[in-house]
């Protein structure tokens, strides 16, 4: 969660912040999860921002899926840890 601060200050101040990649560690029993997030500023009719919109995507089955087909067997990829 540290991590979404700063990208949220960001895209506040205009830019826009694509396909940010994050492993996360299991939790109560559930499985890693590699999930893909994107942020966006929203503007209003005169281009000032007035929030933010984020899309977050979990890839995990997508990334194990092509890593079988590459090479056999899944291995998660080594993204940083949010």
């Amino acid at each position: 969660m540290k991590n979404v601060e700063p990208r949220l200050r960001r895209a506040l101040a205009g830019e826009i912040i694509k396909d940010i990649r994050t492993r996360h560690s299991p939790v109560a029993g559930r499985p890693a999860r590699l999930l893909q997030s994107s942020y966006q500023p929203v503007r209003d009719p005169t281009g000032e921002v007035i929030g933010v919109s984020v899309a977050v995507v979990d890839v995990t089955h997508h990334e194990s899926v092509t890593a079988s087909k590459t090479n056999g067997h899944f291995e998660p990829p080594a993204f940083p840890r949010s």
